[in-house]
C-alpha cells in the first residue's frame, strides 16, 4: 500500500504569503494523507485547508467523507476551517477529532471561532454533516487508518499522531509544536518523551515543525 503525503500548509503562527515564503508556502498547517482509495485524512486545519478544499471539490468529487485530526486548537491550526469549501456543501461528512482543550470542549472552541460576532456564517449553518469528537492518548481507528495519539509538550493540550495505513501499511509521525527541551512545563505524565520515541521508532517518516534552527536546542536522543 502506498501513502501519499501532501503539504497544503506548513507555516507556524500566522499565514505569510509572498515572495519571502514562496519556497515552502505561506499557509498555516494542513497535511493530507491519501492511500489510493477515496479516503482522505487531514492533519490540522490551518489556512492550507482552504486550498485543499478547493482542490478536493474540483478533482475528487467521489470523496464525500473527510476525517480531520487536530493537533490542538491554537488559532494557526484551526483558522482555515471556516473557509473549507466542503463544509458548506450538502452530501459531505466531516469528522473532526482532537484533544479536548482545557476548560471547554473542542466543539465549543470550533463554534466560537465561527460565532456571528467574528464570522458571518456559524458552524450550525454548515451544509455538511459535521461531527466533533474529543480524543484521549491511546490507539484508535479512523476509517481505514490506525492512529496512535500522544501528548506533546506545548501550552494547552496538544497531541502528536502516528498514523498507519491499515494495520500493517506505511506509517508517518506528525509532531507539531512539540518542545523538545528537558523537563515538564505543561502537566505531562512522567515518561512522555520516552513514549513518543517508542511510538515513533518504526515509522517510515516523521513530520515536525519548529521555530528554531539551532541544533544545540535538540536533545541528543532526538
Amino acid at each position: 500500500m502506498t501513502v501519499q503525503v501532501t503539504f497544503w500548509g506548513v507555516r507556524g503562527s500566522i499565514a505569510a504569503p509572498g515572495e519571502m515564503t514562496a519556497r515552502y508556502g505561506g499557509n498555516t498547517p494542513c497535511v493530507v494523507l491519501t492511500n489510493g482509495s477515496d479516503e482522505v485524512l487531514v492533519l490540522d486545519a490551518g489556512t492550507g485547508i482552504r486550498l485543499f478544499g478547493e482542490w478536493l471539490t474540483a478533482h475528487r468529487p467521489a470523496t464525500r467523507h473527510i476525517d480531520v485530526l487536530l493537533s490542538h486548537v491554537h488559532w494557526d491550526h484551526i483558522q482555515g476551517l471556516p473557509f473549507f469549501k466542503p463544509l458548506y456543501q450538502e452530501g459531505y461528512h466531516i469528522g473532526i477529532r482532537g484533544p479536548g482543550p482545557e476548560g471547554r470542549s473542542l466543539e465549543e472552541v470550533l463554534r466560537q471561532q465561527m460565532d456571528p460576532v467574528v464570522f458571518p456564517i456559524p458552524l450550525a449553518r454548515a451544509g455538511a454533516e459535521v461531527t466533533v469528537d474529543e480524543l484521549e492518548p491511546g490507539r484508535l481507528t479512523v476509517s481505514s487508518w490506525t492512529v496512535d495519539t500522544m501528548r506533546l509538550q506545548h501550552p494547552g493540550v496538544t497531541f502528536g499522531y502516528r498514523v498507519q495505513a491499515g494495520i500493517d501499511g506505511p506509517s508517518i509521525g506528525y509532531l507539531t509544536d512539540n518542545e523538545l527541551g528537558g523537563g515538564d512545563r505543561h502537566g505531562l505524565a512522567a515518561g512522555w518523551y520516552d513514549d513518543i520515541v517508542r511510538k515513533m521508532a518504526d515509522r517510515k517518516s516523521t513530520r515536525l515543525n519548529s521555530s528554531h534552527t539551532d541544533i544545540s536546542r535538540m536533545p541528543s536522543s532526538a
